[in-house]
């Protein structure tokens, strides 16, 4: 209660926490609570990934399996963790989150002829549940297509793959 009195913005980082022993958020509880609850990954440092698919997937499953309910979190409400809520929890709602006119044009295109998504019965338990996160082909930031068929179309010939190293480094 007095979070949602101060409406207190929470980031869930469930692999991070997973990873580090830190124990399980009480997200279900949050989210019905009225608190807004956005989806981190935090760093490759106490997380080895920042695939938000697979953050998805891990806090619906720790949510069903800290509370022992199925039902815990939908994947509808997942996604807008990811999305919508995400944007609210950094104070971005008005500019991002969401596909609206006058909003930042940024969203991904998925290739669904990958065998994980089959059979696609409902979008958003197929991005929770069985996406990898290797189905993005393409990405677009602010309506800048970023990546185009797997490749980043903002560097030159053969600079991928020194972005990589400079990465590692």
């Amino acid at each position: 209660r007095i979070l949602r009195t101060h409406d207190v913005k929470v980031a869930h980082n469930a692999i991070s926490n997973l990873y580090l022993a830190s124990g399980f958020a009480p997200v279900t509880r949050m989210v019905g609570q009225g608190l807004t609850v956005g989806l981190g990954s935090d760093d490759a440092n106490c997380n080895e990934s920042v695939n938000l698919f697979q953050v998805m997937k891990f806090a619906a499953l720790v949510q069903r399996g800290s509370t022992l309910a199925a039902a815990a979190l939908s994947s509808e409400k997942v996604v807008e963790m990811a999305t919508i809520d995400g944007a609210r929890a950094i104070g971005m709602e008005d500019d991002i989150g969401s596909l609206e006119v006058g909003k930042k044009a940024d969203l991904i295109v998925l290739d669904r002829t990958n065998p994980q998504l089959w059979p696609l019965h409902h979008i958003p338990n197929a991005l929770v549940y069985q996406a990898y996160g290797s189905e993005v082909e393409t990405s677009i930031v602010d309506g800048q297509v970023v990546m185009e068929n797997r490749r980043l179309t903002f560097l030159g010939e053969g600079e991928e793959e020194t972005l990589y190293r400079d990465a590692q480094a």
